[in-house]
């Protein structure tokens, strides 16, 4: 029998609409019609058999339900990474409390300052691992 497969989700807090944007002038956050469509995305992956860890929402971090970005997982890999935005700094630590005891300590990766990456810039690919280079990772990072 296969194993379920688990997804890290969490719920956007009331402050979404203070969230960092890549563009200006793109409107504003319909912060409830985001808390509608995230719902939507939960659904989504348990009906596609998805177990899912759901983190309440951190009204300090606007962006944490872009969950992605601070950790990265690769099958039994956890790597905690380092966010660039002074805004975003801390997330790291919330899922790390909450993700790394799933994990072998062997496992557990840290990355730190002067290197920078988030995991929106990380494609896991077969056995290859891609990862851009954006205002958000660097090479260090990388």
């Amino acid at each position: 029998m296969r194993s379920k497969k688990r997804a890290v989700v969490r719920m956007p807090a009331d402050t979404l609409w203070k969230a960092l944007r890549m563009k200006k002038n793109l409107g504003e956050v319909d912060v409830a019609k985001a808390n509608d469509q995230h719902i939507a995305y939960c659904d989504a992956l348990c009906n596609l058999g998805f177990n899912l860890m759901v983190l309440p929402p951190v009204k300090k971090y606007p962006d944490g339900v872009f969950v992605e970005d601070p950790a990265v997982i690769i099958k039994d890999i956890l790597i905690i990474t380092s966010l660039r935005r002074k805004e975003r700094r801390g997330e790291e630590k919330l899922l790390y409390k909450k993700l790394a005891p799933f994990f072998p300590k062997p496992n557990v990766f840290n990355i730190n300052p002067p290197a920078f990456i988030e995991g929106g810039d990380v494609l896991v690919a077969d056995k290859m691992l891609f990862i851009g280079l954006s205002k958000r990772t660097n090479e260090k990072g990388a």
